[in-house]
C-alpha cells in the first residue's frame, strides 16, 4: 500500500513540475511562402478597421519583416466590403480584397484578380485567417503567394 502511495505521488510531482508556465498574451503574426520560400513578417504585426453602413467597411492588416529601422520586407491585406466582416472567403474578382507586398523601398507587388483571404476569426480585437494568391509588379513579374496565414490585434 506504501508502495502504491509513493509511486502516485512520485507520478504527480513528477507531471506536476513538467507543467508549463501559461502566456496568456497573443502571438500576433503574419507569414507565408512566396514562390516557395518561407518568409514572417513579425516584426510589427498590426489590423486597422474603419468605416460604417453609410461609407462600407475596411481592415488593414500589416507586417513588418525588418527592423523598426528598416522596415523592409513588408506585407500588406488590404479589406473591403459594404457590410460588416465576418468569418468567410473574401476574393479579389469580387473588388473585396487587395495585398501588397514591399520587397525594398523601390521593388513592390500588388495582387491580381487571382488573390482571395480567408477571415476564420473575427472579434472587436482581433483578426485571423489565411491567404493565397498572385502578386504582378506591373512589368509581367509575379510572385506566387501560398500557406499565408496571420493573427493580428485591431488598432
Amino acid at each position: 500500500m506504501l508502495k502504491k502511495f509513493l509511486v502516485v505521488s512520485l507520478a504527480v510531482l513528477t507531471l506536476a513540475s513538467c507543467k508549463k508556465d501559461k502566456d496568456d498574451s497573443p502571438a500576433y503574426s503574419l507569414s507565408l511562402k512566396i514562390d516557395g520560400t518561407s518568409q514572417a513578417f513579425n516584426t510589427a504585426v498590426v489590423a486597422q478597421k474603419s468605416g460604417d453602413a453609410q461609407t462600407g467597411f475596411n481592415i488593414i492588416i500589416t507586417g513588418l519583416g525588418g527592423s523598426a529601422s528598416s522596415p523592409y520586407p513588408a506585407f500588406n491585406i488590404i479589406l473591403d466590403d459594404d457590410v460588416a466582416f465576418v468569418a468567410k472567403t473574401y476574393t479579389a474578382v469580387a473588388f473585396e480584397v487587395g495585398a501588397v507586398y514591399l520587397a525594398d523601398a523601390q521593388t513592390s507587388y500588388e495582387s491580381d484578380n487571382d488573390f482571395s483571404v480567408i477571415i476564420s476569426s473575427i472579434t472587436d480585437t482581433n483578426v485571423s485567417g489565411t491567404f493565397s494568391g498572385k502578386l504582378d509588379d506591373g512589368s509581367g513579374g509575379f510572385k506566387n503567394i501560398t500557406e499565408g496565414a496571420f493573427s493580428a490585434k485591431f488598432q
